[in-house]
């Protein structure tokens, strides 16, 4: 197995390098087809991992969406990997989240009953945060229910008597030691309800209380997949954008009632890049998914730190989901917005490579607008040039995934990206067995076809030449070859890939010429 790191691979001279997903059956098929390349057969014996930039990447493809491997697939693919291509994986597009216990509530509302009680119980609840086994506070929120317009008003009084606690040492610092605000709706918030949270927000930021939590029923799309980011599992993602702005001009800061476990997340994650080190992978990619943007910059910069240099860990960033800050949601038609963003943090932290996909399965898109009728495509390929320069100027390189067809892979080559992946456009169907055979959502799996591989090879490589190449014969002679090749039959690829690899060696080797030895 190679110990090259991913990262060292360059694109600029042996342009982007392609990855293809498999469970292991096709990893020799994808080998073979990297070395029957025009680029390798350019090079001749100096071809290498380095040169061919070919990707064999472990995947079970299931009825949910991409899932993580395990022994059987490992077993396959690592044999044949090794010295060959680049392996990697994804150890999970979504992370295995947990949810922090809720943090102690107090209902306003029976402070009524008595109210010096309610006082004291607030403060026991402090107490062993202030007291503790160093001495040194710990931080604690607890959060005061609201049922009604009336429980606010009761708090305008009992506010200055918490307070006085901070004088008598029952409550640390403010920034140590809140109080928040807890509103829940027994229904889907819409309408009214909106305007109660905007009240309350309202009351917080007069009262000097930092943060009001939201709770209400899940909506359908979080609860199809489970959880999704923060408030937009109980406010759709326009309203939560509106009160998350207003929640900053007021200085207040608007969440959701459960907050999701960070560390234990970055550690999930860890043991999943871990495998895969240990097994021998080049690199793996690894989702962030449902995790909001503050969240995500603490488990990217775990890992980092837990990985360092030594071995490539890949983070990914999904246009087909919202990306959720403290002021602000980016969803898919801000994407190239939310991603900016992402990219800046991910490199900060000292990320390398990453990963843009689409792989939602309950609202499915393709990573790539067509124009066409019922286009689910998400970025313009002047979306994608723009994020790659970005990119490019931030020290990352960036991969691109999401049911990339072979025209769409000639253009990306074109753009000079760092690399793509795509399985769909190289692959033929056949029956079902092994690790899948247990998912009886599938009628059929998809294993990628030496031609099939070799077609997407050919014309990313094809892209970049046209891209960087003086000799314009050439780059006319790439296009019209490609443009056969992308219109061919995946059974009939034999004659236009060898007509085109012809040309492709030309090329090659005139390009290396530009960029010397």
């Amino acid at each position: 197995m190679t110990t090259k790191a991913l990262e060292a691979y360059d694109n600029q001279r042996f342009g982007p390098i392609v990855g293809i997903s498999d469970e292991g059956s096709a990893a020799k098929t994808i080998a073979r087809a990297a070395y029957m390349s025009a680029k390798a057969l350019a090079l001749g014996d100096e071809a290498d991992e380095m040169c061919v930039g070919m990707i064999i990447d472990g995947e079970r493809m299931g009825s949910a969406g991409e899932i993580p491997i395990g022994p059987d697939e490992y077993d396959q693919l690592v044999p044949v990997a090794g010295g060959w291509t680049f392996s990697t994986t994804n150890v999970g597009v979504r992370v295995n989240t947990r949810i922090h216990q809720p943090l102690p509530e107090f209902a306003v509302a029976d402070a009524q009953a008595d109210e010096q009680r309610w006082l004291d119980s607030i403060f026991a609840r402090f107490r062993p945060f202030i007291h503790t086994p160093d001495g040194k506070p710990r931080p604690l929120t607890v959060r005061l229910l609201v049922k009604t317009a009336a429980c606010v008003e009761a708090f305008r009084n009992l506010a200055p008597k918490i307070e006085s606690g901070r004088r008598d040492s029952r409550l640390g610092s403010p920034s140590l030691h809140r109080l928040s605000f807890l509103i829940e709706f027994d229904r889907v918030i819409k309408g009214d309800d909106v305007g109660e949270i905007r009240k309350l927000m309202q009351a917080a930021s007069e009262l000097k209380v930092p943060e009001v939590a939201v709770d209400g029923r899940l909506l359908e799309g979080a609860r199809r997949r489970i959880s999704i980011q923060g408030l937009l599992n109980v406010m759709d993602a326009g309203t939560t954008r509106e009160l998350l702005k207003e929640g900053e001009r007021l200085g207040v800061r608007l969440v959701y009632h459960y907050e999701v476990d960070e560390e234990t997340a970055a550690r999930t994650i860890w043991t999943g890049l871990h495998t895969a080190r240990a097994q021998g992978l080049t690199a793996a990619k690894y989702g962030l998914f449902p995790m909001k943007f503050d969240q995500q910059r603490e488990v990217v910069h775990d890992i980092q730190r837990w990985l360092g240099n030594a071995w490539t860990a890949i983070p990914a960033y999904y246009v087909d989901t919202a990306l959720v800050t403290d002021n602000d949601v980016c969803e898919s038609d801000r994407c190239v917005e939310g991603c900016r963003l992402w990219m800046n943090m991910i490199a900060e932290a000292g990320v390398k490579v990453a990963l843009i996909d689409c792989p939602d399965r309950i609202d499915p898109h393709k990573l790539l607008k067509t124009g066409g009728p019922n286009d689910r495509g998400i970025l313009t390929l002047e979306d994608v040039g723009t994020l790659t320069r970005h990119a490019e100027t931030l020290g990352l390189k960036a991969l691109w995934s999401g049911g990339i067809r072979p025209n769409q892979a000639f253009e990306l080559g074109k753009l000079g990206v760092a690399g793509i992946f795509t399985t769909g456009s190289t692959a033929r169907p056949r029956a079902v067995s092994g690790t899948m055979e247990g998912d009886h959502q599938l009628s059929f799996q998809g294993e990628p076809t030496g031609p099939g591989v070799r077609r997407i090879h050919a014309l990313v490589g094809g892209g970049f030449l046209c891209r960087v190449l003086e000799d314009k014969s050439v780059v006319k002679e790439i296009e019209g070859k490609a443009a056969t090749l992308i219109d061919s039959r995946i059974t009939e690829l034999e004659s236009p890939l060898e007509a085109i690899n012809e040309t492709l060696q030309t090329g090659w080797k005139k390009h290396w010429v530009l960029v010397g030895s």
